[in-house]
């Protein structure tokens, strides 16, 4: 039980008037049990707050101290997420918390059990509970795809407007297939979110597709029921939001378009369509078909209708229906006026939809654009990302016509075992260019660092000139990968430098990191003055190294990265930094062998001895320091930073308020404990002097902050000219020789197969100690609803380290591949 915290409503549209929010019905609902979890949760408690209506929300042992359990009326542990029972997905379970916290309804959100024809007769046949969606039956008719394409084709004929496939019941085979033509849709039946879909073009595929699809689909909504159907390439995905009541009424409430996609998913959705807008006489006959389909079925509550567009023959082909309330309802809200989880409710307690002026006489206004954030890396094939948010804040929230739907805050770990959607930016404006300008500005002005997120990838698509006029299709992503991965070309050399952007993202980040950290040492480490020495070492050109870290500077898509080696002196409260790429090449591999020849008669801390004689990444970093004759065996074209020989990068800062360094964020704890690097984690708003020029800056420590003698040290920096966080590790030169041990042995590197991020093993495909050849599939895991094939890079001996159903952290070794071959 928790004491229910009240939200403040929905921001107003850009108008300035807030959501419709309808009044209870004649039956009224006065406690409705939500069974889901995150956004959608805290969505559906904030409406019912609204109309005065109680909540009862269900959880696992990992949302312990998330906000959608805080802010219900009540909140029920329904156990872990370990287990292959998802509580989320077990009715029994379900229907006995509704039953005895006696609930009047219950809401299934989108996702889990929300289209599960089982889930809403069983809610039917308590005879005290109201399922808040369509009947069972309609679910089976039209909720499952294959069955709404039969029912569809008998019904209306060649009004349904369908995609030539497949919709039977028994296993497809190579001949059907073929029949279809290739590239093949194969979806799951029951589901939706790009979950269970796959797209085969060659006939050798189908079979392992289809394990893949039926697999995902039984654990994501509880059916392996797949249908399968031609792909049509180059199309918009447009969808119609539709509504019915138990009265016979069933009302288009505008269309949206989908067709920014990645993995078949949508990350970016607007409403109203481009086509439609353009096009009057399409957009009435899309919102018929869709109020036909519904009014076929004696549709009840949110639905939404799907269909391909092609915009070369300006025909639409039916999808699916989706049988509740989409993920991108948002941007229907904010042209509509209209709050769709009351409406909802309005409609469960037998509301009369006709009666509502504000449904009946829809006119919608303006345009809308919703984008996910979500934890993931866009430069490495999307894969999710966990973690926690060290910080949190959406300046321009309050703003007209600017929304965040989420249930993340300051401190939420993001875990395995959800999908990695963090949130939705809403935005409503006048124009879809002003609606466009306002997304960048939100995105630019939302700060959300302690994890990568696709924030900075959600900027380029918005930018990327097919966007911009319209004319994208469910291609623009994979058409446009490296030009979406690429540094944006608004931007522009910073105050750090008059080089190139490629030289001035790093430093833009390095500086105020470097300046977080001697800050926090001072904080943490009173005792030490200044800026504390690695060791005391040389290298083979007589250069201190005391002073000397290494800092890799990661994009927030994925794709670029720096390795960059920064030389300081300070005093006085001021230093000076010289910065460099440390890249190594042919060209300094005789500079190399000196260098480490001459060391390996040098005396040396015992400690370090064997490690900095045996490791390359010392000699690298030898190497890569500048010389009294320039740059050791290194051409201008290869000098990155664009400097000439002798010419250093300086970079003068002065840290101007010191207590802009915030630790509030560490536990009120000894300082002993801050000490043994038990704090949490510290943020900061720094304000730099660099060239005369001040900048501020926005920065979060990750996980404990230890000295950095020992340990390396990761901090997130917000850039605002990215609209996303900037990874910066730094290591002192004992903990960079470390991580570089066997950096160079590519053998091995190829050999090891570790997990990116914390997965569950959910099948081994190849039996322990069995010979395999490169490119074969090893195993599959899952991660954040994302199933993964881990493939052999090299022919050998496989050795397995995991068994099915483990859970394994990040960085954790699954299997090595010919380790004979490298030990002969």
């Amino acid at each position: 039980m928790t004491m229910s915290k009240l939200l403040p409503p929905s921001p107003p549209t850009v108008q300035g008037t807030p959501l419709f929010i309808a009044p209870n019905g004649p039956k009224p609902i006065r406690r409705v049990m939500v069974a889901n979890r995150g956004e959608i949760a805290l969505r559906i408690v904030r409406t019912c707050q609204q109309m005065n209506v109680e909540t009862v929300v269900v959880y696992t042992e990992v949302d312990a101290s998330a906000e959608f359990v805080a802010h219900a009326t009540t909140a029920i542990n329904v156990g872990p997420m370990t287990t292959d029972d998802n509580p989320y997905l077990n009715i029994k379970k379900l229907i006995e918390v509704a039953l005895s916290h006696q609930c009047d309804a219950i809401h299934p959100g989108y996702g889990y059990l929300s289209e599960n024809a089982d889930f809403a007769d069983a809610v039917a046949a308590t005879g005290r509970i109201t399922f808040l969606g369509p009947r069972g039956d309609v679910m089976r008719s039209i909720g499952e795809k294959s069955r709404s394409k039969q029912l569809l084709q008998e019904k209306l004929g060649d009004d349904a407007h369908l995609v030539p496939g497949y919709h039977g019941t028994a296993e497809i085979n190579l001949e059907m297939a073929g029949k279809i033509g290739y590239p093949l849709m194969i979806k799951a039946s029951s589901g939706g979110g790009g979950r269970g879909m796959r797209i085969v073009r060659e006939p050798n595929q189908l079979a392992s597709e289809i394990a893949r699809a039926r697999s995902e689909a039984q654990r994501n909504f509880g059916s392996s029921e797949l249908l399968f159907e031609r792909y049509i390439e180059g199309g918009k995905h447009i969808e119609v939001q539709i509504f019915g009541d138990n009265h016979g009424n069933v009302y288009a409430l505008g269309e949206r378009d989908c067709s920014v996609q990645r993995r078949h998913q949508k990350i970016i959705e607007e409403s109203p369509a481009v086509d439609c807008e353009a096009d009057p006489e399409l957009r009435k006959r899309i919102h018929k078909s869709a109020v036909t389909i519904g009014s076929l079925l004696s549709y009840q509550g949110a639905g939404t209708v799907e269909y391909i567009f092609d915009p070369k023959t300006k025909e639409f082909f039916f999808l699916e229906v989706n049988t509740r309330l989409q993920v991108e309802h948002p941007v229907t809200e904010m042209c509509s006026g209209l709050d769709l989880v009351s409406l909802g409710v309005y409609v469960g307690a037998d509301g009369d939809l006709s009666k509502l002026a504000p449904v009946a006489k829809l006119v919608p206004f303006g345009h809308s654009i919703e984008c996910r954030v979500c934890a993931e890396e866009p430069g490495a094939d999307f894969t999710p990302r966990t973690g926690v948010v060290r910080m949190l804040e959406v300046l321009c929230l309050g703003q007209s016509g600017v929304r965040f739907d989420t249930s993340i805050r300051v401190g939420t770990s993001v875990s395995i075992f959800f999908d990695a959607m963090l949130g939705k930016l809403i935005v409503h404006a006048a124009t879809r260019r002003e609606a466009i300008e306002k997304m960048l500005q939100v995105l630019q002005t939302t700060v959300l660092i302690g994890l990568p997120t696709n924030t900075t990838f959600m900027s380029s698509c918005l930018r990327h000139p097919s966007f911009v006029d319209g004319t994208y299709t469910t291609s623009l992503i994979p058409n446009n990968l490296d030009w979406l991965l690429g540094l944006p070309e608004q931007l522009a050399p910073s105050a750090l430098s008059t080089g190139p952007k490629e030289t001035s993202l790093p430093l833009a980040a390095i500086v105020p990191a470097f300046q977080l950290f001697k800050e926090l040492r001072s904080k943490l480490y009173p005792s030490r003055s200044g800026l504390p020495s690695s060791f005391g070492l040389v290298n083979g050109c007589d250069r201190s190294v005391s002073k000397t870290e290494n800092f890799v500077v990661s994009l927030p898509d994925g794709g670029k990265q720096w390795d960059v080696m920064v030389e300081y002196d300070g005093a006085n409260g001021e230093y000076e930094l010289k910065i460099w790429h440390n890249q190594s090449t042919d060209a300094v591999q005789a500079a190399e062998k000196r260098i480490k020849e001459k060391y390996s008669a040098k005396a040396q801390p015992k400690a370090l001895a064997a490690q900095l004689k045996a490791s390359r990444a010392s000699t690298k970093f030898y190497s890569s320091l500048p010389t009294r004759n320039g740059l050791e065996g290194r051409t201008n074209g290869e000098w990155q930073l664009g400097v000439q020989p002798g010419e250093m990068h300086h970079v003068r800062s002065t840290l101007l308020t010191s207590s802009q360094v915030q630790l509030s964020s560490l536990p009120a704890t000894t300082k002993s404990h801050l000490a043994t690097g038990r704090a949490r984690w510290a943020t900061a708003t720094l304000s730099l002097e660099i060239d005369g020029i001040t900048s501020t800056h926005v920065l979060a420590t990750d996980h404990s902050f230890q000295d950095h003698e020992t340990s390396a040290q990761t901090a997130w920096v917000w850039s605002s000219r990215l609209c996303g966080p900037i990874k910066v590790v730094r290591h002192g030169m004992r903990t960079y020789a470390l991580a570089n041990q066997s950096s160079d042995d590519s053998t091995a590197s190829k050999s090891a197969y570790v997990t990116p991020m914390p997965a569950k093993i959910l099948k081994i495909l190849v039996e322990d100690k069995a010979d395999v050849e490169a490119g074969q599939a090893l195993l599959i895991c899952e991660s954040m609803k994302i199933e993964t094939t881990i493939r052999a890079q090299v022919a050998g001996k496989l050795h397995l380290h995991v068994q099915n159903g483990d859970t394994v952290p990040e960085g954790k070794l699954l299997c090595q591949v010919g380790l004979e071959q490298q030990q002969q």
